[in-house]
């Protein structure tokens, strides 16, 4: 728990994981050791922002409680987009919904498992957007995506269920921070933010190998870069709190 208590303002025993200025302080310790910049990732959350304003129809809080209505209470199984998601054709059928982060969908769709929600950046799924459609899609901002926001989001928009935004800073009702980090995190957080009963992970493969799907252009699994291993150290310990916070039962590794 040493780890985790270095992100904690207050001491890991009284973080509220709920609370987006808990949150806010966390992703301000992750921009210091990545050396990501707060101003990109608001400037990209008023872009998300904007686009969800301007492009979607719909109120926000019937999207955010279909979400509810799916979540509560259910079994969720997380899929990652490491080596191991082609796993989820074994397991999924033991769970009430599917929660894909990012390319891990394709994972999903070419296993024939179809996702009922999308956690997403959008690089995972750039040029595949169509795969998503009848689903919900929780799109996060940061600094580094601002092209696909506007790129890739209006394609999800007109083939999704709907697109709730959620980002690294506080812009709007619209753009919302449910917690987490990485794309598998943030969705896993998500699942207990909507009070999951449970959670299965699978295609959550920390050993350093990126799995294919985790980007479009990738047709093979290939070594994790410097930055990709310290992003992935933060998605773990953003999991073990997740587990510790929730109850040892909560989280399951599957694979």
């Amino acid at each position: 728990m040493g780890l985790i208590e270095k992100v904690s303002c207050v001491g890991a025993d009284e973080m509220n994981l709920r609370d987006p200025i808990t949150w806010l302080h966390i992703y301000s310790v992750i921009r210091s050791d990545l050396g990501f910049s707060e101003g990109r990732d608001c400037a990209a959350a008023t872009l998300l922002d904007t686009v969800l304003s301007t492009q979607q129809e719909g109120n926000i809080e019937e999207l955010l409680e279909s979400l509810r209505s799916i979540l509560q209470g259910a079994s969720v199984l997380v899929v990652g987009a490491g080596p191991s998601c082609i796993k989820c054709r074994e397991i999924y059928k033991s769970y009430d919904v599917v929660i894909c982060a990012d390319g891990a969908t394709r994972c999903c769709i070419h296993s024939g498992v179809k996702p009922d929600i999308v956690v997403t950046d959008l690089d995972g799924v750039a040029g595949f957007e169509e795969l998503l459609r009848d689903t919900i899609v929780v799109a996060h901002a940061h600094g580094d995506n601002m092209r696909l926001l506007t790129m890739s989001l209006p394609l999800i928009l007109k083939v999704s269920k709907g697109v709730i935004g959620t980002s690294q800073c506080l812009v709007s009702n619209r753009v919302r921070i449910f917690g987490g980090f990485t794309d598998g995190d943030r969705a896993a957080y998500l699942a207990s933010y909507f009070d999951a009963r449970r959670i299965g992970l699978v295609g959550f493969d920390f050993g350093g190998i990126v799995g294919q799907y985790s980007k479009p252009r990738m047709i093979h699994e290939m070594y994790a870069s410097p930055l990709k291993l310290r992003k992935l150290k933060w998605a773990r310990i953003l999991l073990a709190y997740l587990r510790s916070w929730r109850g040892e039962g909560f989280i399951r590794w599957e694979y």
